[in-house]
């Protein structure tokens, strides 16, 4: 099969890759006309050239890359079907689904040692299923032992200038996932979490889509259902979900619309909108944020002053303006 590959190629260049992996599928770069171009082939002197899970594996790897960089690929099929047995089907469907990770997961933080923790160990069940394939820790110049947690736990990390919108920025540059998921470092999603993504990220047209969680409160207090209430009906109304709800998206269509912006505020709101209502879905599981903020500067303050600088926001205040009344 490489021997065809060769004749295919322009002056019989073939740069292949994963080659000692999976040596049953081929797959590599070759130039036709001078034109990059992603070559699939089996290989039957390998196994008859069957598919097993590793090659499946393998050939759905380097196509989610070239899909990802526009580059066209040219298949070679010489194979008589997919390799036979129970085993192979038991791995196939109950564990190969996310053998190789799918989300990498984004968390801002600055002097978040407080609240970080049980974050992350939200995060747990999404790591040993494998649908997790990093969490990456986007610190804005912690003092406490922020990073420390987060080394522990097994996280990348990032450091930077302090700026949620710059920090999320810097995250996603650096992630390797095929889809994000954006969490702030006080929010921590319920155990359903897990089954609510996996159904999300099944759906082929959901890659062009965004989703985010239910806003709920750590406090019993009847302030807290009401603001809930208030939160659910923005979110129905107008397709705004914060930054507290988690945003989960394609990286292709986090590219489309353009990202996180380096803003000192609004940078949840910045992304939404380009979004879209139309666009966006609000997963049926809670995200249980601090209610601390709330707490402090009450529960009919706060919110005010959030719609107040909303309102400024849209009638075109500048994010560092604003900066200065949140405060």
């Amino acid at each position: 099969m490489k021997e065809v590959i060769l004749k295919v190629a322009d002056e019989g260049a073939f740069f292949e890759t994963q080659v000692n992996y999976a040596k049953n599928i081929i797959t590599g770069f070759i130039r036709i006309e001078g034109s990059t171009v992603g070559v699939v082939a089996n290989q039957p002197m390998v196994l008859a050239g069957c598919l097993d899970i590793d090659a499946s594996k393998k050939a759905a790897r380097f196509i989610r890359f070239c899909d990802c960089y526009g580059i066209p690929i040219v298949t070679l099929v010489d194979t008589p079907g997919y390799m036979p047995g129970t085993n192979q089907e038991h791995n196939a469907f109950a564990k190969m689904r996310y053998d190789d990770g799918m989300i990498s997961v984004v968390i801002p933080t600055l002097n978040a040692q407080a609240t970080l923790p049980a974050t992350l160990t939200a995060m747990e069940s999404g790591r040993e299923s494998g649908l997790i394939e990093e969490l990456i820790i986007s610190d804005g110049g912690s003092s406490d032992g922020t990073l420390a947690i987060a080394e522990a736990a097994g996280a990348r990390t990032l450091t930077g200038a302090p700026g949620r919108g710059g920090q999320l920025q810097r995250g996603a540059v650096a992630a390797a996932g095929e889809w994000l998921l954006f969490l702030h470092a006080d929010t921590v999603l319920q155990a359903e979490w897990l089954f609510a993504a996996e159904a999300f990220l099944a759906e082929d047209q959901n890659m062009d889509r965004a989703a985010a969680f239910r806003f709920t409160l750590d406090d019993p207090a009847p302030a807290a259902r009401r603001l809930e209430r208030l939160v659910a009906w923005r979110c129905a109304r107008f397709g705004l979900p914060y930054g507290d709800q988690g945003l989960l998206l394609s990286r292709l269509f986090y590219g489309k619309v353009g990202g996180f912006r380096d803003l000192p505020l609004m940078e949840d709101v910045d992304l939404v909108r380009r979004i879209g209502k139309k666009r966006l879905t609000i997963l049926p599981v809670a995200a249980r944020t601090s209610a601390n903020r709330y707490q402090q500067g009450g529960y009919w303050r706060r919110p005010a002053r959030n719609l107040f600088c909303l309102s400024l926001y849209f009638l075109g205040l500048p994010p560092r303006l604003l900066a200065r009344l949140y405060g």
